[in-house]
């Protein structure tokens, strides 16, 4: 099955024109992102998750990609200032959460970036 679903994903990157042997960090860290973890409390909670996030992805499809990189764009903004907010508001938790969480900022940083040179 694993190699089957790398097959399968290596086409279809390949088919729609996806550079991952060229950005495959990149494209590691875009997966990431678009594959969260889901609920475990339950099967309930595992599908109404799993279902939810399938709703946002399917109701990118029909929007022009300009309008997507906008609302990506300004889902990075509002991410920023909550981020900031955080911070300001417990700075205990800002000092502990720094270390762990430059890793995290590290990489969405370099996603940002990558999103920049798309463009």
């Amino acid at each position: 099955e694993i190699w089957d679903l790398g097959s399968y994903t290596a086409e279809l990157l390949t088919s729609r024109h996806y550079r991952w042997v060229t950005y495959n960090q990149e494209l590691k860290n875009f997966l990431s992102d678009c594959f969260p973890p889901i609920s475990t409390e339950s099967e309930e909670a595992h599908r109404r998750t799993y279902d939810s996030r399938r709703k946002v992805v399917r109701s990118g499809i029909d929007m022009p990609y300009e309008e997507l990189l906008q609302r990506y764009e300004e889902m990075l903004r509002v991410n920023r200032e909550l981020r900031k907010v955080i911070d300001e508001q417990n700075p205990r938790l800002a000092r502990r959460n720094s270390a762990s969480g430059l890793r995290d900022r590290c990489t969405w940083e370099a996603l940002e970036e990558s999103e920049q040179y798309t463009k």
